[in-house]
């Protein structure tokens, strides 16, 4: 009898691992995964207050975001994600003068937090912003 709950408890012990085996740790997104459409909210040095939409997604073993602010899209031009600091560069014009900004922020479940260094011209500096992670409400059916 005994022989006989051993044999049970290898083949079972056997069929568990080969089913944890089968979930990829890798898929699984964690609460600090940057993925996603962001909201951030900034006070440059100008003193106005400013908000963009960030969404990063993944391409293939790299990361990829599109940058929305003042009703124009372009791509963002670097993103990358080292020792969980995201950072997402992206250039652009303003007067006929071209600008670089470069976020750089560490994402806390639906909230991220870091600085913006910019640069315009001959001038350049940092500032803060905070964003939040837009998340789609699904409508509970009556």
């Amino acid at each position: 009898m005994l022989r006989i709950h051993q044999h049970c408890a290898r083949r079972f012990s056997f069929l568990l691992l080969a089913a944890c085996s089968l979930v990829s740790p890798s898929k699984a997104a964690s609460p600090d995964d940057p993925i996603g459409t962001w909201t951030l909210r900034c006070v440059p040095p100008d003193g106005k207050s400013r908000e963009c939409v960030v969404t990063i997604s993944r391409d293939g073993n790299g990361l990829k975001g599109l940058y929305v602010a003042d009703g124009k899209k372009r791509l963002a031009k670097e993103v990358a994600l080292d020792q969980g600091v995201l950072s997402v560069k992206v250039d652009g014009e303003y007067i006929g003068q071209a600008y670089k900004l470069t976020y750089q922020g560490t994402v806390r479940g639906n909230a991220m937090r870091g600085t913006v260094q910019w640069s315009y011209g001959w001038a350049s500096g940092r500032f803060g912003f905070e964003g939040e992670r837009v998340v789609d409400e699904i409508a509970a059916a009556p």
